[in-house]
């Protein structure tokens, strides 16, 4: 065969991987704009070239690199992507920092609902093509001098998309995930300030056995709580307690465990939930004061592959236990942090924190609680999982959505009783219990599942975004709460001031005690 320019050689490279990988990007992102059939195909077109420059650039500056590098870095751009456009058509998801945390810091339980046969066949493909066509490169370029000058255009046009085009660049592969770690290896870790560090004191009428109760749970959404306008029965314990306040349609700190919990648990605010990572959150104010503090896990988050803004909280407490780190064990449920509560009122009778981080509602749904909690059938058995039965995301768009229904309202249910048996054992101290979830769900709205997702103009998901709250005091520890509407701002300063602490850290305004 007859040498071929290299700009012509990566021109066919480019296309084929446009044609692979830009193509869905580009069909996704705009099918969720509804644009006429007219506009589609002109904002496509357009898309198509400006992907087709931005990873010609690219590819041409990787070929100066020398041969073998060429040879390996291709198959793994053409790799990467084939990933990230995988999810980006199943999921609707934005490839960002917060997809790329999630997946490095997910812990192992939940990384084979990811894992599926059509991705794995996907991949397989990828590396197929990817291969044989990083060799043509090689062996059938026709060297040009003026590919140095061509190699000067093309390498300023990837510093600038990299760091100087505002953004534009992060709407096109391979550069937005590229851009994503470049990111999360940027990210700010300098030590925190310790809030507790400021002047802060308990009140003198808080008891010596005072318990505070922090609950996080997982992907749940206030339209399927029985305590609020739902029609089906699934607070059918918490909804004949006494010293409850339920809080509806709460906005949340942000569509990820990884942000949400963090901000929720420190001065971060719902409109800068980043914030987390610049100060300690309450627990070290707790523990200041002469409260034992302990963190009850059972999403497993310190067995994630990396350090996360979950485990440095996690740090904090005097005490911490974890629960499904093994991918090799089935995962454990809710009710197993039960016993550890029990031993921890048990063996300290003084001042106690607990924060208890469930596993909640977390797809799949159906195996977030026991067979005795399956009320509502039939629910979604589908399953095409690679290892097990373990249930994957792509099985929740094909169950029937009646069933997929009914299985996270059986998740609720079953979060009902975890709450009641909670309470039961701290009643009969001065308590408060704080109840929330990190960030609500899609179950299938507008084609959306699950969570994390942006509409077409980059806004968040209604449902993803708003949560549940619960307060609960023990008739030993009587309080009155404001009810008025309010945001995952006011946990931080509600469970300090309800629990009798005065700090210049907290904002009474936020506070519902207030």
């Amino acid at each position: 065969m007859k040498p071929l320019k290299r700009p012509v050689l990566i021109a066919l490279l480019t296309l084929i991987h446009t044609l692979l990988y830009g193509s869905v990007l580009i069909g996704t992102t705009l099918s969720q704009q509804h644009l006429t059939n007219a506009n589609f195909a002109l904002s496509f077109a357009i898309d198509f070239l400006f992907y087709f420059a931005y990873a010609w650039a690219l590819f041409f500056s990787l070929r100066f690199l020398g041969k073998r590098a060429f040879q390996i870095l291709i198959p793994v751009l053409f790799l990467t992507s084939a990933l990230a456009s995988y999810y980006v058509y199943v999921y609707k998801i934005n490839i960002g920092t917060d997809t790329l945390g999630v997946a490095l810091e997910v812990e192992p339980t939940l990384l084979l609902q990811f894992i599926t046969a059509r991705l794995l066949l996907w991949l397989a493909l990828s590396l197929v093509i990817a291969i044989p066509l990083a060799r043509f490169c090689i062996r059938h370029e026709q060297h040009d001098p003026r590919d140095k000058m061509v190699l000067l255009v093309s390498g300023m046009f990837v510093f600038t998309a990299f760091f100087m085009d505002g953004g534009i660049s992060r709407q096109y592969l391979p550069y937005n995930y590229l851009l994503a770690v470049k990111d999360f290896i940027a990210t700010d870790t300098h030590e925190k300030i310790d809030i507790s560090q400021q002047p802060a004191t308990l009140a003198k009428t808080t008891p010596e056995n005072m318990v505070v109760v922090m609950v996080v749970g997982e992907s749940v959404r206030p339209d399927h709580w029985q305590l609020g306008t739902y029609k089906r029965a699934t607070n059918p314990l918490l909804s004949k307690r006494s010293n409850l306040t339920f809080y509806d349609d709460v906005p949340s700190c942000g569509p990820f465990t990884r942000d949400a919990l963090p901000c929720l648990l420190s001065r971060a605010s719902y409109l800068e939930p980043e914030n987390y990572n610049k100060e300690t959150s309450f627990i070290s104010i707790f523990r200041k004061l002469g409260f034992y503090t302990a963190w009850v896990d059972m999403q497993g988050s310190t067995a994630s592959v990396f350090d996360s803004s979950i485990t440095s909280l996690i740090r904090e407490a005097n005490q911490s236990i974890a629960f499904n780190t093994n991918l090799l064990t089935a995962p454990q449920y809710d009710e197993a942090l039960l016993p550890v509560m029990d031993t921890i009122l048990k063996e300290h009778k003084g001042r106690v924190l607990l924060v208890l981080h469930q596993f909640g509602s977390h797809w799949p749904y159906d195996s977030r609680y026991p067979e005795a909690f399956r009320k509502f059938t039939p629910t979604c058995s589908k399953s095409s999982a690679i290892i097990g039965d373990f249930k994957t995301t792509e099985d929740m768009k094909a169950c029937d959505h009646q069933e997929l229904i009914n299985a996270y309202d059986n998740s609720i249910l079953y979060l009902d009783f975890i709450l009641n048996q909670i309470i039961t054992r701290i009643e009969n101290r001065p308590a408060i219990l704080v109840y929330t979830s990190d960030h609500g769900e899609s179950l299938g709205e507008d084609g959306y599942y699950m969570h994390g997702h942006s509409d077409a103009h980059g806004n968040g998901i209604t449902v993803e975004r708003r949560v549940p709250v619960v307060v609960w005091h023990s008739d030993s520890y009587p309080l009155t709460l404001n009810t008025d509407r309010i945001t995952h701002n006011a946990i931080f300063h509600s469970i300090l001031d309800c629990a009798g602490i005065t700090s210049g850290v907290i904002n009474k305004e936020l506070s519902i005690c207030n």
